[in-house]
């Protein structure tokens, strides 16, 4: 007892630690309230025998118990050992097993038992504290013994296959800690293998491991899945190579996802080995990352995640390349929806905007994951649609997240138009029921309307695209469409008194609005010379235009204009089909896309194969090929197959 530091070991002095020192610390960091660390650890036993649990059958192991006595004993003098806890009570809130040298020198039977054992142990542990879902990390088997003859690989591979159990999923996790292992002559104790040599590193290094684990288990800091290393799908040498000049590894990925670099190979000293996405943007953000051989064998996994579809490591002459591989993370969500049709253009758009979704997503909505990260409300727009259509129910603390996210006026507050009316706020609302958000947001959202938001402001961004940009009818319509949602939510947030000033303004806009726009067959303002696709798709979404204007605008303007980004082609092929035209809206959507379906890459781009009207059929490079604005996979989910809440 007492606060953590070294010397909490069988030798009893201040000189050794276990892995709960940097345990405890990354613990501590993560959490607010004060963490009790309860330590049970003889040597020598096995999961086999001595911690044998009472669900495996035959004899109780005495550890066992010893284990649960000791845990229980802890806890009833807990507010002696630390006065101030008294009458705070405790939450018992994970356990870590970090064990199995024992059970490894025994394979014919201890190691054939070791997954169901551990399985039981967890089972049973929880039910003695009546925590069913109780956090467990399960730290691999360390030791120097990783290429030995007896059962160690077999025993690791049975400890990641127990946390890998469906059962367990989301509250189980196996956490690597065999590249923590130092040679004996680089350790204090080059004769004691059982414990590492002694070697501080490696269980600082373990406890980090660990910890980062729990924390991870626990939702404290992070929503993000370690799917763990995997092999790359194809490599440009055949490994182990070596060569006597610098040359590059490209390695290519399945799909565009988040990963870093993972490599094993035997080298002399002071080499430079980098790593590197095959997408140049990412270093818009991620300058390339770099690590320093040591003499041997000796493996490295690059520190910060990057995107791509591939991966290139720069190798020095005379360092050979054992082995590759990446680690993929990504935002804790599942691909849940899906959408089939029987033309497969279609459901390779789908796909293509799924993953282009989810690589747009951690633990924000980004605008793309290589180039900024940026948190726009206008491109969280159609991130936020695509989860209820592509995810599961975890993506949507996202998307809350953005619902519940402070307003910012003087960034790009056209962005905001797009975001508060049906499109986000009430979106958001009809797909999870969420008045409690709802009622949060109305004070910020109509002194926003009311208040800050000031029409003609040069920083009104709708879209990118053609210049031929009608703003002034794109932000009456956006703004209309967001007092129609300020109305609903007043009418379940108890706002009711706001109505007139809301239905004044409402009728304002929809009395003058022909009258100021309307051209005989088309919507246009005096800022632009022809007609905008974005505008008049637009009054047609929002109900400004009257069904006996539907036709002369599709026939002036939505069939003949495509001045609208990928961002805004959304709202362009929602107004074709709201007028009964579905099978124009799916061809304009193809021919848009039409280079990006048969495509390698696995995600959709930022623009079309144009950039803005300035650069004409040239591609900037600056563009990035993973952006979240892509519309398909709501359009084709909730549009054509016609899949959405009424309200």
């Amino acid at each position: 007892s007492g606060p953590l530091g070294l010397g909490y070991s069988v030798y009893g002095d201040a000189h050794h630690f276990g892995p709960e020192l940097q345990f405890g610390h990354v613990l501590g960091d993560a959490v607010d309230s004060p963490v009790l660390l309860i330590k049970t650890a003889w040597g020598g036993k096995s999961l086999y025998k001595d911690f044998r649990p009472p669900s495996s059958g035959g004899e109780v192991g005495k550890y066992y118990k010893l284990m649960i006595s000791e845990v229980r004993d802890s806890l009833g003098r807990m507010e002696t050992e630390f006065p101030f806890t008294k009458g705070a009570g405790y939450e018992l809130s994970g356990l870590v097993w970090y064990q199995g040298w024992n059970d490894g020198v025994n394979p014919k039977t201890a190691v054939p038992e070791y997954e169901q054992n551990l399985v039981n142990l967890i089972k049973d542990v929880r039910m003695e504290f009546k925590s069913p879902k109780l956090p467990v990390v399960i730290g691999e088997l360390t030791g120097p013994w990783v290429k030995a003859d007896a059962g160690w690989d077999e025993l690791r591979k049975a400890q990641a296959e127990a946390a890998n159990r469906t059962e367990f999923e989301g509250n189980v996790a196996f956490v690597p800690t065999r590249n923590f292992v130092r040679k004996a002559e680089n350790s204090p104790n080059p004769s004691h293998g059982h414990h590492e040599f002694g070697n501080a590193e490696t269980y600082f290094l373990v406890g980090d491991a660990l910890g980062k684990g729990m924390v991870k288990l626990l939702n404290t800091n992070t929503t993000i899945k370690d799917f763990g290393l995997k092999p790359y799908l194809r490599t440009s040498k055949a490994l182990p190579h070596v060569e006597n000049q610098t040359w590059k590894l490209v390695c290519g990925l399945p799909y565009n996802c988040h990963f870093q670099p993972w490599i094993e190979l035997e080298a002399e000293p002071g080499q430079e080995i980098l790593f590197n996405s095959s997408n140049p943007l990412v270093q818009y953000l991620t300058p390339t990352e770099k690590c320093t051989t040591r003499p041997g064998t000796q493996r490295y996994e690059a520190k910060n995640w990057v995107s791509g579809e591939g991966a290139i490591y720069t190798i020095p002459a005379g360092v050979k390349v054992k082995s590759v591989q990446y680690r993929e993370t990504g935002f804790d969500t599942s691909f849940a929806g899906s959408f089939r049709s029987n033309d497969e253009d279609y459901n390779i758009l789908w796909q293509k905007a799924a993953r282009t979704a989810y690589i747009c997503m951690r633990d924000h909505f980004y605008d793309c994951p290589d180039r900024e990260r940026v948190g726009f409300w206008g491109d969280g727009t159609p991130e936020l649609n695509q989860c209820f259509y592509v995810f599961d129910s975890r993506a949507h603390t996202l998307a809350k997240d953005l619902v519940l996210r402070p307003l910012q006026p003087k960034f790009y507050p056209g962005q905001h138009l797009e975001f508060l009316g049906d499109y986000g706020l009430w979106f958001y609302y009809l797909q999870t029921g969420d008045a409690e958000s709802m009622r949060a947001i109305y004070d910020q959202t109509k002194t926003f309307l009311f208040d800050t938001y000031k029409f003609g402001n040069p920083r009104t961004w709708f879209d990118w695209g053609k210049e031929v940009k009608d703003t002034a009818v794109i932000e009456t319509c956006f703004y209309y469409n967001c007092l129609g949602t300020l109305r609903k939510i007043a009418a379940i947030s108890g706002h009711e008194s706001d109505f007139p000033e809301i239905d004044r303004r409402l009728h304002e806009i929809q009395s003058t609005f022909d009258s100021k726009y309307w051209q005989g067959g088309f919507y246009k303002s005096s800022q632009v010379q022809e007609p905008d696709d974005r505008a008049n798709a637009m009054a047609i979404n929002v109900g400004l235009a009257d069904r006996s204007k539907w036709n002369p605008i599709f026939e002036n303007v939505l069939t003949k204009k495509t001045y609208s980004s990928c961002f805004f082609d959304r709202w362009v092929f929602e107004a074709m089909s709201k007028i009964g035209k579905q099978d124009y809206a799916l061809m304009r959507m193809y021919t848009r896309y039409k280079t990006m379906i048969p495509a390698s890459f696995t995600t959709l781009w930022e623009h079309y194969d144009r950039w803005w009207a300035s650069h004409i059929d040239s591609f900037d490079e600056g563009s990035s090929l993973n952006h979240g604005w892509n519309p398909p996979a709501i359009f084709l989910s909730q549009t054509i197959a016609g899949v959405s809440p009424e309200g």
